[in-house]
């Protein structure tokens, strides 16, 4: 039997492996996303992003959550209007200098992974109301945040950053949920502070300080 130059939708090794019930979850959720813009392949120990993914160019939410990925591939830039993407809980070293072709998106969710930076060009995400880094490797708050003043959450804890430089007070300023808990900070600035009183959810404690000498 010839199957060569088909566009099958076969599930990738990861997903045979763990048999019958993922294998029809997975072709499931792929038929229900051409309806719906909407594809959930989370939880599926994924080691990779499904090419045909990539080929769904009208999907405007992608849910990768609890998975092995390691890498975005860069095929996935075609998914130019997806407001909503969720990796978090993977492997993920790093972000793609692509994610501003994402101009439309709304919800970046990049929390649990192994993450040691984030690139400048995150700033052309100016419609982000939604960036969640909680739990990587991050030192420092990433530049190309200070210039997206639309946001309404930033979650930035359980990270290693240790300053807060001026130019980020701004973005600060107008979220309603800022969560910097768990980090190395040892003091907070007195903006940050008062800011605290007037926010919805305001996660500001909790910081690690120095051990005792």
């Amino acid at each position: 039997m010839l199957v060569e130059y088909n566009p099958l939708r076969s599930p990738p090794l990861d997903v045979v492996s763990q048999g019958t019930r993922r294998i029809l979850r997975y072709l499931a959720n792929l038929e229900y996303s051409e309806r719906t813009a909407s594809l959930d392949l989370s939880a599926l120990a994924l080691e990779a992003v499904p090419l045909i993914v990539c080929r769904q160019t009208a999907l405007t939410e992608l849910k990768l959550f609890r998975n092995r990925i390691p890498v975005l591939p860069i095929k996935l830039q075609r998914l130019t209007s997806l407001t909503r993407l969720v990796i978090s809980d993977n492997r993920l070293v790093e972000i793609p200098n692509f994610l501003h072709r994402f101009s439309m998106l709304r919800g970046f969710h990049a929390d649990d992974n192994e993450l040691t930076a984030c690139p400048d060009t995150i700033a052309a995400l100016t419609g982000l109301d939604e960036l969640r880094l909680s739990g990587n490797h991050l030192d420092e708050v990433p530049n190309g945040i200070s210039r997206l003043t639309g946001l309404l959450l930033l979650d930035l804890s359980r990270n290693r950053i240790a300053h807060l430089a001026p130019s980020i007070m701004a973005v600060f300023k107008v979220c309603e949920v800022l969560r910097l808990s768990d980090n190395h900070l040892e003091r907070l600035p007195p903006e940050i502070e008062r800011m605290s009183q007037v926010m919805r959810e305001p996660q500001l404690n909790c910081m690690r300080l120095p051990s005792p000498a």
